[in-house]
């Protein structure tokens, strides 16, 4: 049985796998602690007028090519890891 324990985020992994759960799927708390990320890094930009003060405090662009066909891995890794999987 696979989980997305969103509204229990107070039981642990153990929990559910004792419950006989064999996958959790923390899928939002990356995605909100993302907003939080990208509030502060607009509030930056909109103080500096400027993007040199948070270039180092983003991810790296590892693709930035239009061939969609070739992505790079660390690229879609990158896209999906606001997904954690926890193999119970």
């Amino acid at each position: 049985m696979v989980v997305v324990p969103t509204k229990y985020y107070n039981t642990p992994a153990q929990e559910l796998a004792d419950m006989g759960i064999s996958l959790v799927i923390f899928a939002n708390h990356n995605m909100r602690a993302s907003i939080t990320a990208m509030q502060k890094t607009s509030a930056e930009i909109f103080k500096k007028k400027s993007l040199a003060s948070v270039e180092k405090e983003v991810s790296r662009l590892y693709n930035t090519k239009k061939n969609w066909d070739r992505l790079e891995f660390p690229f879609v890794f990158e896209i999906v890891c606001s997904l954690v999987f926890i193999f119970l």
